[in-house]
């Protein structure tokens, strides 16, 4: 009898996120709803490509990111497409609804660690973004001799 391995969407073996006394894990293996969801506001607010200026570092580079993310989309509805209640089942029970919930909860967070922690969290989604290529990573245009289209900069750089 043959059997066959089935892929488990489960959040339960994922990294326990605390924010203000809340479980949270990031989204691994989201659905194609919350693809079309992230998708969806980062280029609403024109970020679906980055550029990385000449001589900036890993640091000043996501600090800068993180800001123009800020200015130009609700950060939070963007973390509630990213981070999932670890109460859920699994990934397959996110909805934009839930979405907003957590966007909801995270905006009222007051204390400095889960501010520290939402910053984090913010900063770890944007690579994933990167990552997962909903988000193109480009050298500027000043800072290369070679088309500034050519190539991607690695989500480390």
């Amino acid at each position: 009898m043959k059997t066959t391995q089935r892929i488990s969407t489960r959040t339960d073996a994922a990294p326990q996120i605390m924010i203000a006394g809340r479980s949270f894990v990031a989204m691994s293996d989201p659905t194609a709803e919350n693809d079309v969801f992230v998708r969806g506001i980062i280029e609403n607010a024109g970020l679906g490509t980055l550029l990385k200026h000449k001589g900036e570092d890993a640091s000043d580079f996501a600090r800068r990111i993180l800001g123009e993310f800020a200015l130009k989309t609700d950060i939070f509805v963007l973390l509630g497409g990213v981070l999932l209640p670890a109460e859920l089942v699994d990934a397959t029970a996110w909805t934009p609804e839930i979405a907003s919930e957590t966007a909801a909860f995270l905006r009222k967070c007051r204390d400095q660690r889960d501010k520290k922690e939402i910053q984090s969290q913010l900063a770890a989604g944007i690579m994933s973004f990167v990552r997962a290529e909903h988000v193109l990573l480009r050298n500027s245009p000043k800072s290369s001799m070679g088309n500034p289209l050519q190539t991607a900069v690695s989500p480390e750089a």
